[in-house]
């Protein structure tokens, strides 16, 4: 019998403690999220608080969908097809 696990993605990411304890596992992040991309719900979109750390930062592109802040294999560099949104997010 398989047993539910809720716990196991946020104890093996090092975010048992939630967003206010993950400055304690982590360090210079930048979490870049395109809101449109359905799995953004399961991310850090909210930064912690800056008395917690100054360097887990979160970057939200609400027109933005999976990897939108990567690149794709047709443009993985910036590019003059890159939203304003997508430009102003880079620098």
């Amino acid at each position: 019998v398989a047993r539910r696990r809720l716990r196991w993605l946020p104890e093996s990411m090092g975010m048992a403690g939630g967003l206010n304890a993950l400055h304690r596992v982590a360090s210079r992040v930048l979490f870049s999220n395109g809101l449109l991309d359905p799995w953004s719900a399961g991310s850090v979109t909210v930064s912690p608080p800056a008395s917690r750390s100054r360097s887990l930062v979160t970057l939200n592109l609400p027109h933005g969908s999976h990897h939108t802040d990567l690149g794709s294999w047709g443009n993985p560099a910036p590019s003059a097809q890159d939203s304003a949104e997508l430009v102003s997010a880079r620098r």
